[in-house]
């Protein structure tokens, strides 16, 4: 595939009958297989996000496959946090595209640039508290579909959406792993196997790292959330690595802890809260058993820590209580 992606060049999606169905707008993300873009559904009148296989991908029957299996894992997950699906198939000339709800945002990775970038302006940045509400919106969402049996298997910065109104959409659905329930014969979503393994990213768990796809279960996607954790108190990424050896090394190595990287402009009282870096430490254990068992039980540590500070500060009492018997099962399985 080229390094520069060629979009259509589309003016319209016209069906097979002629009849005009989307008005195509402005680019919104051009990707390395796709384009998505601002359109309007001329039938019902309302602006739609529409996305278009580059025409080199739809040549691979793989990328076809997971644009496909995209559409239908989401539209089966039907949850606030999710993008509904409106719409799959493919138009007189044969491209495919599916479209969603159009949100204005940006994603969660562009927010935290901002906030780590030197302040230009006036404009208040973004509190902890506040990048806190946005990821136990991701948690729900994550947890939603762990309770339908999906485990989402790529889940980063990049691919969350953050709504100019308060919405929160976790994205790129087309890798999930689809769980059978014990006493269960089949998956509670159902799409095609997946046709490809996630590539190497700065939240790929160990597991996934080492190839052992029978390890993948929900608590992969924990682990993943607690590098966004890490990523959301540090403006950091939670390894550093470039190249894709040198990602899998750090994916099988122990992370570096918080409070070892540089202070941040968000932090309260310009300190990093320690509890919260022990959760996030926790999510990202490199054994399965040592993080949180499910996404309930991280939201709750971090609720705890949202309710001592909207009580007025530290509640000493009941957050170092629940500081330090979490370190102790952190210790005890470390």
């Amino acid at each position: 595939m080229s390094s520069h992606p060629t979009p259509h060049p589309l003016e319209a999606v016209v069906f097979h009958d002629g009849a005009l169905r989307y008005a195509i707008g402005e680019i919104i993300v051009q990707g390395s297989t796709s384009t998505i873009y601002e359109a309007r559904d001329v039938a019902l009148g309302r602006a739609v996000a529409l996305k278009m296989l580059l025409p080199e991908s739809q040549a691979n029957p793989d990328y076809v496959l997971r644009f496909i299996r995209e559409a239908q894992v989401a539209a089966q997950l039907q949850h606030p946090g999710i993008l509904p699906i409106y719409d799959l198939g493919f138009d007189k000339h044969q491209r495919r595209y599916s479209t969603t709800r159009f949100v204005e945002g940006e994603s969660l990775a562009g927010l935290l640039d901002a906030v780590a970038a030197p302040a230009e302006s006036d404009a208040p940045r973004p509190s902890l508290g506040a990048l806190l509400a946005i990821f136990q919106k991701i948690c729900d969402a994550i947890a939603y579909a762990h309770s339908r049996g999906v485990v989402h298997c790529t889940l980063r910065p990049e691919i969350i959406t953050v709504g100019r109104y308060g919405e929160v959409f976790v994205n790129n659905w087309g890798l999930a792993k689809l769980l059978i329930f014990e006493g269960e014969t089949t998956s509670r979503v159902q799409a095609p196997e997946a046709s490809a393994e996630p590539a190497l990213s700065r939240y790929t768990s160990p597991e996934q790292a080492e190839g052992a796809l029978e390890d993948i279960d929900t608590r992969t996607d924990i682990h993943a959330l607690g590098g966004i954790l890490f990523r959301l108190l540090t403006l950091r990424d939670p390894i550093t690595g470039e190249t894709e050896s040198e990602l899998l090394d750090q994916a099988l190595s122990p992370r570096d802890p918080p409070a070892n990287q540089p202070p941040c402009p968000h932090w309260p009282g310009e300190k990093l809260p320690d509890y919260l870096a022990t959760v996030a430490m926790k999510a990202l254990s490199l054994d399965r058993d040592d993080r949180h068992p499910t996404v309930r039980t991280l939201q709750q540590e971090i609720a705890a820590w949202q309710d001592g500070a909207a009580a007025g500060g530290t509640d000493a009492a009941k957050l170092w209580k629940g500081f330090t018997g979490l370190l102790g099962r952190h210790d005890k399985k470390g």
